[in-house]
């Protein structure tokens, strides 16, 4: 009798620690999906900060051509002042 009663406290706890097992397999699983999104989500803002960056690069790079030109057109503007004063 003690044997069985062995046996089956045995097959329960092996039950339990499967039944664990499992539900802990399904929380992997649930935090690798949210991982993967998180993941995917992370490299959408990368992208659309590198594409940012490059406008804002493009931005400075036109800003500076054209304080350039006002500062050519002040220069010649001043010298013409000069000349016809």
């Amino acid at each position: 009798m003690e044997m069985i009663q062995s046996l089956e406290e045995l097959e329960k706890e092996k039950e339990n620690l499967q039944k664990r097992a499992d539900e802990l397999k399904k929380k992997r699983d649930e935090l690798n999906k949210k991982s993967r999104e998180l993941a995917e989500e992370r490299d959408e803002l990368s992208a659309k900060i590198r594409e940012l960056r490059v406008k804002i690069r493009e931005h400075k790079i036109k800003r500076d051509e054209l304080n350039q030109r006002v500062r050519s057109a002040k220069e010649k503007r001043a010298e013409l002042n000069r000349l016809y004063q």
